[in-house]
This record gives C-alpha cells, sequence and structure tokens, in this order.
C-alpha cells in the first residue's frame, strides 16, 4: 500500500501588539521658576511595556491624536505641532525659551515599544502663559533733575514693559504719594505748595499687567 507522509511545521507565530498602554495621570501645568518657562508634571501609567511620554504642544489647544507605529522625533510632532519624548520614570519637566505673550496647550500620549499611542491627556489648566520675570522699566523725564520748580508742575515719565505697563505711581522723597496714570504718555500733576521749601526727589514706579513693578 501507499502510505503518505505529511510533516508540518514548525511554524513560527509571531503575535502583533496593538494595544495602547494606559493614559498618564495628574497632568498639570503651571508657570516656571524662571522667564519663559512652563513646569509639567503627571503620572506615569503601570503598563509593563510602557516606552515612553510624547508631550505634544501648540497655541490653538486643538491636538492631532499621533499615529500608531509612528516615532515622532523631539520637535516634529503629530500634525506640524511641537514634542517631546519623555523617557519612564521622569514624570515632568520644563519647557523653555516660551513667549510670556502667548497661551500655551499641551497633552500627554503614553505610547509602548511597537508605538501604540493611548488616547491622550489635556493638561490641567488646559492653557497657561509662561513665567514672566521680566518687570518694566521707567524714567522720569521731567522735571530734570536739578529743576526749580513752583506752582503746579507736570511729572512725566517713559516707561515699557515686555508684555504691557499697567500704570506708573509717582512719589515723592519715596513716601509721599502723588499720584497714578495708566496711559502713555504717563504723566501727572504735582502741587508743589503742599511741600516745604526745600530739594525734593521724585520717583516713579512701574507696574506691568502681572504685577511685577520696578
Amino acid at each position: 500500500s501507499n502510505e503518505n507522509n505529511n510533516i508540518y511545521g514548525p511554524y513560527n507565530h509571531e503575535v502583533i501588539d496593538t494595544i495602547p498602554p494606559s493614559n498618564v495621570t495628574n497632568f498639570v501645568i503651571s508657570q516656571g521658576e524662571n522667564n519663559g518657562e512652563i513646569d509639567l508634571s503627571w503620572i506615569d501609567p503601570s503598563d509593563s511595556d510602557l516606552e515612553g511620554i510624547l508631550i505634544v504642544r501648540n497655541t490653538t489647544g486643538d491636538f492631532t491624536s499621533p499615529e500608531d507605529g509612528v516615532s515622532y522625533p523631539d520637535g516634529s510632532g503629530p500634525g506640524g505641532d511641537w514634542c517631546k519624548n519623555i523617557l519612564p520614570g521622569t514624570q515632568g519637566f520644563t519647557d523653555s525659551g516660551l513667549d510670556v505673550n502667548t497661551t500655551y496647550y499641551y497633552k500627554a500620549y503614553a505610547y509602548d515599544n511597537a508605538f501604540n499611542y493611548s488616547s491622550g491627556v489635556t493638561s490641567t489648566p488646559e492653557g497657561i502663559k509662561p513665567k514672566d520675570g521680566i518687570p518694566p522699566s521707567v524714567t522720569i523725564t521731567l522735571p530734570l533733575s536739578g529743576d526749580v520748580v513752583a506752582g503746579t508742575v507736570q511729572i512725566a515719565a517713559s516707561a515699557s514693559d515686555n508684555t504691557e505697563v499697567a500704570r506708573v505711581d509717582f512719589w515723592c522723597d519715596s513716601i509721599f504719594f502723588i499720584s497714578s496714570d495708566t496711559t502713555s504718555p504717563y504723566s501727572v500733576d504735582w502741587d508743589t505748595p503742599a511741600f516745604n521749601d526745600g530739594w525734593h526727589y521724585l520717583t516713579a514706579t512701574a507696574y506691568d499687567t502681572r504685577g511685577l513693578f520696578a
């Protein structure tokens, strides 16, 4: 009789991972310590195959989801947004060199070694302006140093800021408040007869919209 000997195998069965890690939790942003900085912090998911956290930043709050299987290099995120890859266990970083007049939005995506991305989590708060550590500058332009004045005299000052000047306060001898002006050019009237005759020192303090002053 004829015997058919059929040999099967061996087979190499590869399991394709399509399951993304869980999202990060407690994703919080706040103003950093230095000018133009925003601090980010979060808690990593506990997935054993967690490869990293993709932080995506833009100025609109509208995010494009990352494509599974795609690795995004730092600076070139989904939808053309800026991004940064953070290693597991880091759970935070400081974003620097930012424009203090711009509101920035962030979203965090956890991914595994097959680059499966979680659904993503937006930060709390959703948007924030970075730390503004630069106070305004101010200079009294009138009267000139050494001028002898009498009656009602105009005091004028030039002020500027990297955001916006909120107001300028004018003082006599550093302790007597004269008045404030909130509109450029900054000036007030000084009633000199209310002060004793003699030398007096005029100073001005400028405040910006974030409360910094100089």
